[in-house]
């Protein structure tokens, strides 16, 4: 995730509105979502707006398969383990981050929250300052009474394939603990 500011920066685009269009056009393809910050106390939306590439594959693609294409093309990967590709970790994180992000509806009703009871749920940022150290959460929800923090988790076991161990517990809940 980050800002415009961030954004124009990496690419090295100048200040001028285009790739504002740009973004809203990827926005509206469902390729890159905007996330509004927001306060933690209030819940009420700040100014500032974070994107983030939200399709999967394209995450894949451009971390993957687009920096690999010529050892691709020489067949390099045919005998090689997918768990082996470097930060494969943290990449199925994304794509569970995603899969949370997309299906909050379906994550309240699993968890017995009425849509009613949320003030806020969105990734949550927590920016560095004298006072307090920074903190990214992949979705807070703020509730009228409660404030949790959700974290999905699986286990990946080489040669194993993926397990959702342990079974009995699929979110991690900070604050609050659901059975």
């Amino acid at each position: 995730m980050c800002d415009l500011a961030q954004l124009r920066q990496e690419l090295e685009y100048s200040k001028s509105g285009t790739l504002s269009k740009y973004l809203a056009n990827l926005i509206t393809s469902g390729f890159v979502s905007k996330h509004y910050s927001w306060s933690l106390k209030t819940g009420k939306l700040s100014k500032k707006s974070l994107y983030r590439l939200s399709d999967n594959y394209l995450r894949f693609y451009i971390k993957y398969i687009a920096t690999n294409l010529p050892q691709i093309a020489k067949n390099a990967f045919q005998d090689f383990s997918i768990t082996n590709l470097p930060g494969w970790p943290a990449m199925l994180g994304f794509q569970i981050e995603s899969l949370i992000l997309k299906n909050r509806k379906l994550l309240l009703a699993t968890l017995g929250i009425a849509p009613s009871e949320v003030v806020a749920d969105d990734p949550y940022i927590q920016r560095a300052t004298t006072s307090h150290q920074g903190l990214y959460a992949s979705i807070v929800l703020k509730m009228v009474f409660l404030v949790m923090s959700i974290y999905g988790w699986i286990s990946w076991h080489r040669g194993g394939g993926c397990s959702n161990l342990p079974r009995q517990r699929i979110f991690s809940m900070c604050h609050h603990r659901f059975s």
